[in-house]
């Protein structure tokens, strides 16, 4: 992969993962551009397009929605194991109410 394709891919990466970017890609980032600027090219010039920026938003609400279907299976899940200890719980105590009897 070129230099720029690589700068842009770091980038739509810093947009993505937002807040939550590791340090280790910011330093990885300015070393590319450091690069840059020591081969006479300005790193502000490699920016992202409009179309790198649509498929960066198209990545992030795709991201959101798995999000979202995860917890709501995992919620569903939680729920489905709760019922079934109340079950056996109360199968439980009926067969210990039965043997007292």
């Amino acid at each position: 992969m070129e230099g720029r394709e690589f700068r842009k891919e770091l980038l739509k990466l810093k947009l993505l993962d937002g807040d939550e970017w590791p340090t280790y890609m910011q330093m990885r980032l300015e070393q590319i551009d450091e690069w840059f600027v020591n081969h006479g090219i300005d790193p502000e010039t490699i920016q992202l397009t409009h179309e790198d920026l649509e498929e960066v938003k198209k990545e992030k609400e795709m991201r959101e929605t798995l999000e979202k279907e995860w917890r709501e299976e995992r919620r569903q899940r939680r729920k489905a194991a709760r019922e079934k200890r109340k079950q056996e719980l109360a199968l439980s105590e009926k067969k210990e109410a039965s043997e007292k009897e």
